[in-house]
């Protein structure tokens, strides 16, 4: 498996991915996985045998850094792919400079995140199909984990 941040070649394939498992698990509209181009998206993502198996997104809105649209491939689930992606591209963004990312995650990837040291910042609220959970890391926290 292959960690990386996705070219512009890898969109389409980035975007279908993630828009399939939103809509077809979640019931988020399509419309709503892709960032446009002014909240300056930086995808990354996992590739086995050629394939997009897994994505990830970090964007800037309102001067604030987000991430989320977190996607394995559902054959795939279980195989530690998304605490490796997402490790991966933390490091990025905080090499980048980035200080501090805000989150909106499902419970699973809540208790990822709170190992790479992010902090629940609010109620989980309802959200399509289940919940969501806000929550922030700092890129020193990050650094004080256990889990780099």
């Amino acid at each position: 498996m292959i960690l990386r941040k996705a070219a512009e070649a890898d969109l389409n394939a980035v975007l279908t991915l993630a828009q399939n498992i939103f809509e077809q698990e979640q019931q988020i509209p399509r419309s709503l996985t892709d960032i446009p181009a002014e909240k300056r998206p930086q995808w990354w993502c996992a590739e086995t045998n050629g394939a997009i198996v897994a994505t990830l997104v970090a964007y800037v809105e309102n001067d604030v850094w987000h991430m989320g649209r977190l996607t394995v491939a559902q054959e795939l689930r279980g195989q530690g792919i998304a605490p490796r992606l997402i490790r991966f591209a933390l490091e990025d963004l905080f090499e980048q400079g980035v200080e501090e990312l805000h989150m909106e995650a499902r419970t699973a990837v809540v208790r990822i995140l709170e190992t790479f040291g992010a902090e629940i910042t609010g109620e989980a609220v309802p959200f399509y199909v289940g919940t969501i959970t806000p929550l922030c890391l700092k890129k020193d926290r990050f650094y004080a984990s256990t889990a780099i």
